[in-house]
C-alpha cells in the first residue's frame, strides 16, 4: 500500500474536504438562501436567526420553516390572475382556429 492511500483504500485529497466544507456551508445557510431567493419580507431576520441560532438544530429548523412560509402580497390571489389568463386563452383559440 502506498503512503498516500488510507487503510480503507480511498485516497482523499484536500480538494475533497474543500468540496465537503462548501456543501456544509451551503446547507447551513439554506434557510437564508431560500428566504432571499423567494424575496421573503423578513429575509434579513431569517438570516440573523440562521446565523445566530442555526448551529442548534432547533434554530436551523425554525429559520428553515420561517423561510418556507409563503408571504401573500395584496392582490396576488389566484382569482385575480384568472381573468387575464382567460383573456389570453380566448385570444389563442381565436388565432389557432
Amino acid at each position: 500500500m502506498r503512503n498516500d492511500q488510507s487503510s480503507t483504500g480511498a485516497g482523499h485529497t484536500p480538494s475533497d474536504s474543500g468540496g465537503l466544507l462548501a456543501m456544509l456551508v451551503l446547507l447551513y445557510f439554506l434557510p437564508s438562501i431560500i428566504a432571499f431567493h423567494g424575496m421573503h419580507r423578513k429575509r434579513r431576520a431569517i438570516t440573523r436567526l440562521n446565523m445566530l441560532l442555526g448551529w442548534t438544530v432547533l434554530g436551523w429548523f425554525a429559520a428553515f420553516l420561517w423561510a418556507m412560509t409563503a408571504v401573500q402580497k395584496a392582490g396576488s390571489e389566484m382569482s385575480d390572475r384568472a381573468p387575464a389568463n382567460a383573456r389570453i386563452d380566448k385570444e389563442v383559440r381565436t388565432v389557432f382556429r
